[in-house]
């Protein structure tokens, strides 16, 4: 409903509701349009004081009952010609509903009359606002939201012991408390599960909200819809208080009707990291697709909440390996069924891994084109190195001294991440510095006296070069790998 007063907004419903998605069933009721109450219209024992709300079916408006001298909500179906017998059959539904049921988390109806043809009937005023217009000014505290949610179970499962099931629970029908109190309204497409009864709303249509139904309510499974409908919808609420959106948004009420349908909602920890743990796990659970998967009762979730509440560990556990597979393997297969064609998702499914494949082969080209590219840069760096220092420095082991130089920063550049490469170009620089009877660099004895220490039984410090190279020889294992000699600058052994 849209609010047409800003104090109360507590009947207030900016969600997709029933009468917007189910459609027109039915012929309007040919009747005159009486005219709409106003303020200080006497209906009965109710005095108007002001209209509340306004919706495609009804109206509320704040009355004073004159016997008791208490404010009070007074709903009427809208008066006009465009009235659908299935809205009175809806409103009469409700009424009855919240009649039979006595929680102090629901919204109690007090009394039912009509006023020139036009149903109505009266229940408490909540002086406060829904919990869709709290949730304007951002998610909530986890503790708060598990409260809240903790609290809507308990009345939900009062409900469901009197044979009751909501089918329409939504922020937008959570009224709060001053005090933070949630109560229940609106159970207007209800449904009893008592045996022998029939469905009080008309069959055909889409009951419920889509970012709030489970996807049974859908008519996406053919399972029955039960109590866990219920607790699917609560878990989508808590999973709105916790993150400031509900688990699945879309551009349309059929857009979201397949995400519900066919994707897992994402994990309220991606959208705040704050958020993993078991109170993850809980909403998780209340969202499985299949509702032998969720809680089996609404006192069982509320009984889980509390456990967070208090510190406690909780009974639900994340989904194993085998459960996400099977999710993933239901939601294809729920997918082909919305399409209408196994055959289309067994061919998407081919230009999928087709598409796959050549992106793959596109990466393993591009990284082998790089590798050439980077090979081809070193050795062009190599080379002018080579030509610098044959220009400055005409001795004639001056390259073979500075490829050992570079060898030495190569080894000292992975000695602390990568001690067993550096090791092993250490060992080949010092090699090459004994075989072309030049000194060995400082640094690299140190290395190698370091990685000898172990296990020489004489001290490293005794021991010549030749004998230091020797033993770290027999520490290191032999040679090196194509991909090792580009990477430190190593030439192949020229055959003998």
């Amino acid at each position: 409903m849209n609010r047409t007063n800003p104090r109360s907004g507590s009947f207030a419903d900016d969600e997709l509701d029933a009468e917007t998605i189910a459609g027109p069933k039915s012929s309007a009721m040919p009747t005159r349009m009486p005219t709409p109450p106003q303020p200080g219209t006497i209906i009965d024992d109710y005095e108007i004081i002001d209209e509340i709300a306004r919706g495609g079916m009804g109206v509320v408006y704040r009355a004073r009952q004159r016997s008791l001298q208490r404010i009070v909500a007074l709903k009427m179906v809208l008066p006009g010609e465009g009235t659908r017998i299935e809205d009175r059959m809806r409103f009469a539904n409700e009424a009855r509903a919240a009649a039979e049921l006595d929680h102090p988390g629901i919204v109690p109806v007090f009394d039912v009359g009509a006023y020139r043809g036009q149903p109505y009937f009266t229940m408490a005023f909540i002086d406060g606002d829904s919990l869709s217009t709290m949730l304007l000014n951002g998610p909530l505290s986890p503790q708060q939201s598990a409260a809240i949610a903790r609290d809507v179970a308990r009345a939900i499962s009062a409900a469901h012991a009197r044979q009751i099931i909501h089918r329409d629970l939504k922020p937008a029908n959570i009224l709060m408390e001053p005090g933070g109190q949630p109560r229940i309204t609106d159970f207007g497409v209800c449904k009893s599960i008592a045996p022998d009864t029939a469905e009080l709303t008309s069959n055909g249509g889409m009951i419920g909200t889509p970012h709030y139904m489970p996807p049974e309510q859908a008519h996406a499974t053919g399972e029955p819809i039960g109590p866990t409908a219920d607790v699917y919808s609560i878990g989508a609420v808590l999973y709105t208080m916790l993150t400031g959106r509900p688990p699945f948004q879309a551009a349309s009420a059929i857009e979201v009707v397949g995400q519900v349908i066919g994707q897992a909602p994402v994990r309220p920890s991606q959208l705040n990291a704050r958020l993993r743990g078991d109170l993850e796990t809980i909403t998780l659970k209340c969202l499985e697709k299949l509702p032998r998967n969720r809680y089996q009762s609404a006192a069982a979730l509320a009984d889980d909440l509390q456990r967070y509440l208090d510190g406690d560990p909780i009974q639900a556990r994340p989904p194993g390996l085998l459960r996400m597979a099977s999710h993933l393997i239901r939601r294809q297969l729920l997918l082909a069924s919305v399409s209408g064609s196994v055959a289309l998702l067994i061919t998407t499914l081919c230009v999928c891994l087709a598409v796959a494949f050549y992106d793959a082969r596109k990466q393993m080209l591009d990284l082998t084109l790089q590798n050439e590219q980077l090979q081809s840069q070193l050795a062009s760096e190599r080379n002018a190195a080579v030509a610098y220092v044959r220009r400055t420095d005409a001795s004639a082991d001056a390259v073979l001294r500075y490829r050992i130089e570079r060898w030495q920063q190569i080894a000292g550049a992975l000695a602390e991440e990568q001690p067993e490469e550096a090791l092993r170009v250490a060992v080949h620089a010092a090699r090459v510095a004994l075989e072309a009877r030049l000194p060995i660099p400082e640094s690299l004895l140190a290395m190698l006296r370091d990685a000898v220490a172990d296990s020489s039984s004489e001290d490293p410090g005794n021991l010549s070069g030749l004998q230091i190279v020797e033993l770290a020889e027999a520490e290191t294992s032999d040679g090196f790998t194509d991909a090792e000699r580009v990477r430190f600058d190593i030439s192949k052994p020229q055959p003998q």
